[in-house]
């Protein structure tokens, strides 16, 4: 290892004297050495006297042994070996040579004095090419890069080009975004407005240009899947409404009828409003009690927005609040001075003797909250009841043909499997045990068997568990309701305080379409 460093430092020492005279010229930078002056020291190293006797022994011995070799060779016939005698000679005299140059203490030092001095010198011009560099080769660098900068960016550029770049890029901008601000202003304002707390998800419909929309997109009235009571009632207020309008129309002194839908959660009172408005073509303009009270003295400026739009109707306007019970509740429990009292009784002024250009219907969960004087706004009233036996039959087959049984959402291996499955027998199996529970919780237990037969594949013990689990839910939740109206102590007699209608006879038309 010694021997490999000390080869390594003597070609360090020529290649940094090399580098040193023929490129840089120069030992230091800041003491420049002309070429005897390197000559003198070189010679004044390495002693050019005893190094000379040394290389001459040095080479004959490599010279003897390297004939030697050749000769025994070329005497045994022996290719192979020569070579390898020749080679190994070689390498042992070189070695032998190399080694008693190497023991003589002055050379020794000569080599090490010679390798600081060359490495000194590497290190020294390497400095001097940096600071050179950076003296005279970066600043015309530098400057050339400003020319050819201030050549493009200035004044007169910015504004000529500059103006095309910004100009290419802003208009498709705002172009685009434009023209979707521009459309919206434009439906809001002309084509379809509506007010501001409209709930969207319950397809609100106001003036001709919606009816367009759902023209173009296919739109169907939503199938009326309801006790047979349910349907006869909807037929009965339709053809009613159709009567009304027509006569108000006709110049005749009349007023739409306000409609109450009662009854348990999910159990299809906003389905049925909108069939309402479907079928008798009414504008529909859905809304919530939170929506008109989230303001506070706000929500009487919303329903002014309300009675504005239907005043504007071609159509006559549906006015549909849901969870009413938390806007119309009995004023009795509230503070006057509060902006619910104040809310309440704005509407109660606004309904007090009906409308030729709205009907007001309303949605609630607990009809005996109410407040008195707003019970009396409503001449119609529907109780919703929990399906029966037949409306969980047609609404099990509805969700299921929409879920399980859908080509478009499924593989056919998939609708095969679920077919097979759902059989007549396991779905009318479903229905006896779904007994109690709403329109609602029926769409949500097959969308949780949709779900989870996506997930895991469909399977009896899937379909069980889902089953299992819907019906527990739903005791669950009938448990806590019955211990809210315990609380506030609700009768089970006072949960239903309609008064009954009267016989309405059904139009033979509208009995036909109902069947």
């Amino acid at each position: 290892m010694v021997f490999y460093k000390r080869i390594f430092l003597m070609v360090m020492v020529l290649f940094g004297l090399q580098i040193d005279t023929f490129i840089f010229g120069t030992q230091n930078p800041n003491k420049p050495m002309t070429q005897e002056e390197l000559l003198k020291q070189w010679k004044s190293a390495y002693k050019p006297v005893s190094w000379e006797e040394k290389a001459k022994q040095f080479m004959k011995d490599i010279t003897k042994g390297g004939l030697s070799g050749f000769e025994e060779g070329l005497q045994g016939n022996q290719v192979g070996n020569t070579v390898r005698n020749v080679t190994g000679n070689v390498g042992r005299e070189a070695s032998r040579g190399l080694s008693e140059a190497m023991a003589d203490e002055e050379v020794r030092r000569n080599f090490e004095r010679a390798g600081e001095s060359g490495a000194e010198t590497f290190g020294y011009g390497v400095r001097g090419a940096r600071e050179g560099f950076r003296r005279e080769v970066a600043p015309h660098i530098a400057e050339g890069f400003r020319d050819l900068l201030s050549s493009f960016i200035n004044t007169r550029n910015m504004l000529q080009y500059g103006t095309i770049l910004a100009g290419s890029i802003a208009l498709p901008t705002a172009g685009y975004y434009g023209s979707i601000v521009a459309w919206r202003v434009l439906e809001k304002h002309l084509l379809s407005p509506k007010p501001e707390i409209i709930v969207k998800a319950a397809n609100p419909k106001f003036g001709r240009w919606d009816r367009v929309k759902r023209w173009w997109k296919g739109y169907k009235t939503p199938p009326m899947i309801f006790d047979q009571s349910v349907k006869d009632r909807l037929t009965e207020i339709e053809e009613k409404t159709k009567k009304i309008r027509e006569l108000i129309s006709q110049g005749r002194n009349m007023t739409y009828d306000n409609l109450l839908l009662y009854g348990k959660p999910g159990t299809g009172k906003t389905l049925f409003a909108q069939i309402l408005a479907d079928k008798t073509d009414m504008d529909f303009l859905p809304v919530t009690a939170a929506s008109l009270l989230q303001a506070g003295i706000e929500g009487i400026k919303y329903f002014n927005e309300l009675l504005e739009f239907a005043n504007k109707s071609k159509y006559g306007v549906i006015i549909f609040v849901d969870e009413a019970d938390a806007l119309f509740i009995d004023r009795n429990t509230l503070d006057p001075a509060s902006d619910h009292y104040k809310v309440l009784n704005h509407i109660l002024a606004a309904t007090g003797t009906g409308s030729k250009k709205f009907m007001l219907v309303a949605a609630t969960n607990h009809a005996y909250v109410m407040d008195e004087a707003m019970g009396r706004r409503f001449q119609d009233r529907v109780l919703m009841p929990l399906p029966d036996a037949t409306t969980r039959l047609a609404l099990l087959d509805l969700y299921f043909a929409g879920t399980l049984f859908s080509s478009q959402e499924n593989t056919a291996s998939f609708v095969t499997k679920a077919k097979a499955l759902l059989t007549a027998g396991v779905v009318n199996d479903i229905v006896q045990r779904t007994h109690g529970l709403s329109h609602a919780e029926i769409k949500d237990m097959v969308s949780t068997i949709n779900k989870t037969a996506q997930i895991s594949g469909i399977t009896a013990t899937i379909v069980n568990n889902v089953v299992n689990n819907a019906i527990e839910k739903h005791r669950v939740s009938e448990e806590d309701r019955m211990k809210r109206e315990a609380k506030f102590g609700v009768k089970q007699e006072d949960v239903i305080v309609m008064p009954p209608m009267p016989a309405i006879e059904v139009p033979k038309k509208a009995a036909a379409a109902a069947a």
